[in-house]
Order: C-alpha cells, then structure tokens, then sequence
C-alpha cells in the first residue's frame, strides 16, 4: 500500500527544508526573490499530501477492513492490516509536527 510512503515523503520534505526559508525576505535569503512564497507553497505541499494520505487510509481502514467490502471480492479475515496502515500513517504524520517542533535552528549545521 502506497499509502505510508506518501506521509513518509511528506515527512521528508518538511524535514529538510530550510526553517529560514520560511520566514525570509528578499534581502537576507541567498539574495533571492520569492523564497518565502515557495517555501511555503512546498510546505503547504507537504501537509496536504500528508492530511490526504490520512484520510485515503482511514477511507480503506473502514471500507476495506471494517465493512468487509473487500478488494475485488477477497474479504480480509482480520482488521488488523488496515488499522497498521491508518496508524502508521498517523504516526508517521505526527512525528513531521514533532521534528519541526524540535528543530530550534538551522545555524548550527
């Protein structure tokens, strides 16, 4: 399931990008212009694809798992499966919160 992998690349281009960039002007920024907007654009990017990959996978959790819809006719015998998947996603979303939480500066690297 693709589902974890589209949180974890959200999870990587919210960890690498420059907390500065974010809040930049023109002037201070690798004399660049409209570093700030694309930035935020990226990081705006990111979240989306993470909320959405959040909701695609509690939308299989419930339709695959807890209704026992199935996929093209083969009913799981357990939830478990679609619960890992909605929880790893969850967590792999919140853990990109925390790392931009915990990141104080970008001028000791």
């Amino acid at each position: 399931v693709l589902l974890p992998v589209g949180a974890t690349l959200a999870f990587l281009i919210m960890s690498f990008m420059d907390q500065s960039a974010l809040h930049a002007d023109e002037y201070t920024h690798h004399n660049g212009r409209m570093v700030k907007y694309q930035a935020r654009a990226l990081f705006g990017f990111a979240f989306l694809l993470g909320l959405t990959c959040i909701i695609a996978s509690s939308i299989v959790l419930h339709n695959v798992y807890v209704n026992k819809e199935g996929i093209k006719g083969k009913v799981p015998d357990s939830n478990y499966p679609g619960v890992a998947i909605c929880l790893n996603t969850i967590f792999v979303f919140l853990s990109t919160f925390g790392m931009k939480a915990a990141r104080v500066s970008d001028d000791f690297f």
